[in-house]
């Protein structure tokens, strides 16, 4: 990444550089002139403005160029490491696939050991169903607005249950490391988005929580303006201050991509930005005493009823 940026960054600094030392010097030179023509030092002052204003307008498209090619250059590297990414998480069921399959076409498999295989099948069929089903998501919310606005009546529990449920079996992680403390209410609006919500910020908790012993709280309250803040705590090791805003980013993940011990596309969080401007709503990031780090998502009071 540093030597991708280094060559544009140094060449619009060297053009920066220049640029400004132009109009030090069209200042000086048209300046001197005005003083040391007397006949016209009319026509030296109004070109002075004209010309220093013109270096500006250009040393601010360098200035530009410069922002524009730094974001461009770091959204391909992040869509490089989306590819590296989703070639692995698609490489690994598919190996695991080929493999039971190959087995089960054995005779003498016991049929314990076939029921395991299935399962063991299953659960990469899933694994690839939601990798797919993640990038199909983010061109739907980019091209088409929330249309299921009045559905059906959603218990909040019922929604965070389910959320668990799914990413525990994601992650082949234990519900018993997962607490939830719901509040007795409903979603009554926009429930496919509040769902999809909940389910990725939880996914993202449970898949970074402690390796050795993961532990994830979800706490929701009621806050004085009639809002429903849900809170999700994991005990890993937390996001740096310098990285909560690139988090949100799509295809970014903190990291070296060949290095990460975790797996993922770097679509879930943006997928969770998007939902957050859909329902608007807000998601804070807090550093718990505790340890870990806490997403805070407050849902508008629109959208939720208590029950």
């Amino acid at each position: 990444m540093r030597r991708s940026l280094g060559l544009p960054i140094t060449m619009a600094v060297i053009m920066i550089v220049l640029v400004i030392l132009l109009i030090v010097g069209w200042t000086i030179a048209t300046i001197w002139a005005a003083t040391s023509e007397p006949k016209t030092p009319t026509f030296f002052w109004a070109l002075l403005p004209i010309g220093a204003l013109s270096l500006t307008v250009i040393l601010a498209g360098v200035i530009v160029y410069l922002v524009l090619s730094v974001k461009l250059i770091n959204l391909n590297q992040r869509q490089s490491n989306f590819i590296d990414a989703v070639t692995h998480e698609l490489k690994s069921p598919l190996a695991s696939l080929k493999l039971q399959v190959q087995t089960l076409e054995r005779l003498n498999i016991p049929e314990e050991k076939r029921k395991l295989m299935y399962q063991a099948m299953k659960n990469d069929v899933d694994r690839l169903e939601t990798l797919i089903n993640q990038v199909l998501m983010v061109s739907v919310l980019k091209s088409k607005p929330d249309k299921k606005a009045a559905e059906t009546t959603a218990h909040l529990a019922d929604i965070l249950e389910n959320a668990v449920q799914n990413s525990c079996m994601r992650h082949k992680v234990g519900k018993d490391c997962v607490s939830i403390n719901a509040c007795d209410a409903n979603i009554v609006q926009k429930r496919f988005s509040i769902e999809l919500l909940l389910q990725n910020i939880i996914d993202n908790a449970i898949k970074y929580a402690s390796h050795d012993s993961p532990q994830v709280t979800i706490h929701c309250r009621k806050t004085s303006s009639g809002r429903l803040a849900v809170r999700v705590w994991d005990n890993g090791p937390g996001i740096p201050v310098s990285q909560r805003k690139k988090i949100f980013l799509r295809f970014y993940r903190i990291g070296n991509e060949l290095e990460r011990k975790r797996t993922g596309t770097g679509l879930g969080l943006y997928i969770v930005k998007m939902l957050i401007r859909q329902i608007r709503g807000k998601l804070f990031i807090r550093d718990p005493k505790s340890g870990g780090v806490a997403f805070v998502l407050v849902l508008p009071p629109n959208v939720v009823h208590s029950a």
